[in-house]
């Protein structure tokens, strides 16, 4: 894969990971806030097993991880140093958010086709393609805005951290470990 991307397409690992793991927590505590919210969540939690929420889990942190490697790719400049536009990052983060939202909407879409088509057969076909449009639709809306949200909190994440860390600190660590033999 590296040589279809090129070397220099390949962003920070480290950051990658970071951002996919606090990304997907997030959603996901997001998404059992609310549902505790609602008074949903026991009916949810009883019809979940572990190894179910545990591959589901691991898959919503696949696709993130997989969109954020591509946007951190796909943007000029070094999102730690705030060398990049904040318009191309959140751009961008909508683009690729969007994406995540198909990709997560296709195994739940995938598991419900297969009940409908077993229960009724091809002649529910209309109603499954219907259903497919208008679900990846609303599935990449989310996504964009999601990703919008989440790119905008990472900025400001960013930023506070870069006012944190004294100035010139990082600088100093990477002309050391250049000048290093």
């Amino acid at each position: 894969m590296a040589e279809v991307e090129g070397d220099d397409a390949a962003p920070d690992a480290l950051l990658v990971w970071a951002l996919a793991s606090f990304h997907a927590a997030l959603i996901v505590a997001v998404a059992v806030g609310l549902l505790y919210a609602t008074g949903l969540l026991g009916n949810q939690l009883a019809a979940l097993d572990t190894s179910v929420g545990l591959v589901a889990y691991g898959y919503l942190w696949a696709v993130t991880w997989w969109t954020n490697r591509r946007m951190l790719a796909s943007i000029d400049g070094d999102l730690l140093s705030g060398g990049t536009s904040r318009t191309d990052v959140l751009v961008t983060a909508m683009a690729w958010g969007g994406l995540a939202g198909v990709l997560v909407f296709l195994p739940p879409f995938a598991l419900v086709f297969a009940f409908v088509v077993a229960a009724g057969g091809l002649v529910s076909l209309l109603f499954l393609v219907i259903a497919a449009v208008v679900g990846v639709l609303v599935a990449a809306g989310a996504g964009a805005v999601v990703g919008g949200v989440l790119s905008v909190l990472d900025l400001g994440l960013l930023r506070a951290a870069r006012a944190w860390v004294p100035a010139g600190t990082a600088g100093q660590d990477a002309a050391a470990r250049t000048d290093t033999p």
